[in-house]
């Protein structure tokens, strides 16, 4: 069975466990108060998603255009060289049985954040990341849940009343949230164990029958997951791509590490040093020569992340010595595991470090 990295997975149980998060969900948190404890952190985030959640309930318009999603190179690369993601894949490792963290239906689908500040799953294996358009249609509130609250929603409600007795599977929506939900909030791990198999597969089949697209990710921040592959406008992720992604667009190094914002060894900022070593590969797979332009504008990025630009250093001293070649060779053949060669000793005269 396939894990999340290890300090996501710790930041999920204690965000799970955490009485703040129950009590987001019953729409009771003093979200007014404000101090560096791991608790105030995650009551924070339960009233981010909680908000959230209220409007997508109200039925605002909530999901925003573009999305980001980490994942292994050579397949992320593919689907940004396709500008989508081919059906055969689709059905196989997103909709399917082999989707990454071995999902249960009501929790499958294309997942991204609205920014990367909050994506915990760009460490390695997973060493690309991609940009990922949504079609307007889909961002529309008919095509878009939550399932905080998914008792109390007047469209879940609708459908349940619209099923014939061999469909309900529960006596009334009351039982439903008895059985599946604890103080209207689902009782969901991130698997999507709804409160038991019985639970998960009616959940599901409400998405299914009722065309949902988009469903927010009450697990992580500003989180979505794509049901309906016809949502895709287009994927951005190849190596020029991700550069100039990375040079020009702020919400991707929004929000370094500060203190306080590190509990249960996760920091809401976890996806932003993973990307300084994305962009190292990156400029590894650029074809030709990065311009100095757009270098200076990624050392900034760097700079406001928090990140030493190592990677893009170590480029620059091997593109203007003529000796990019050595440069590449740390991310020659394309393994998913960590370089094992330092970048700061690269392209140096002595060969070594000062």
């Amino acid at each position: 069975m396939r894990t999340l990295p290890g300090a996501l997975t710790t930041f999920i149980a204690i965000f799970f466990l955490s009485p703040a998060f129950a009590s987001a969900a019953a729409f009771d948190l003093d979200c007014t108060l404000d101090d560096k404890t791991a608790e105030a952190q995650i009551r924070k985030l339960s009233c981010e998603l909680r908000d959230l959640a209220k409007h997508i309930n109200e039925n605002q318009e909530t999901v925003p255009k573009t999305i980001y999603h980490f994942g292994r190179e050579e397949f992320m690369r593919r689907h940004a060289e396709k500008k989508t993601i081919t059906q055969d894949r689709w059905d196989e490792f997103i909709m399917g049985n082999k989707t990454r963290f071995d999902l249960r239906e009501n929790r499958r689908g294309l997942y991204g954040t609205a920014g990367i500040h909050t994506n915990g799953f760009g460490s390695e294996p997973y060493n690309w990341l991609i940009e990922i358009r949504i079609k307007d249609e889909c961002r529309k509130p008919e095509n878009v849940v939550t399932f905080y609250d998914l008792p109390k929603s007047n469209r879940f409600k609708d459908w349940f009343a619209r099923l014939d007795e061999g469909s309900r599977k529960f006596e009334s929506v009351e039982d439903f949230a008895a059985k599946c939900f604890a103080n209207f909030r689902p009782g969901e791990d991130y698997q999507g164990h709804f409160g038991g198999v019985e639970c998960s597969s009616f959940v599901n089949d409400y998405l299914v029958k009722s065309n949902v697209k988009v469903v927010q990710d009450q697990a992580i921040q500003k989180s979505f997951y794509i049901r309906d592959r016809n949502c895709i406008e287009s994927i951005n992720g190849t190596p020029k791509e991700l550069i100039e992604m990375a040079a020009k667009k702020d919400i991707l190094w929004m929000n370094p590490c500060l203190p306080g914002q590190n509990f249960g060894g996760f920091s809401y900022s976890q996806g932003t040093p993973s990307l300084s070593r994305i962009v190292g590969r990156a400029l590894a797979r650029y074809e030709g020569e990065v311009p100095n332009a757009v270098i200076g504008k990624l050392k900034a990025n760097l700079k406001l992340s928090g990140n030493p630009p190592d990677h893009l250093d170590a480029y620059v001293r091997c593109r203007d010595s003529g000796r990019l070649g050595e440069y590449r060779a740390l991310f020659d053949p394309p393994s998913p595991n960590q370089i094992s060669v330092y970048p700061d000793v690269l392209c140096r005269n002595t060969g070594a470090a000062p």
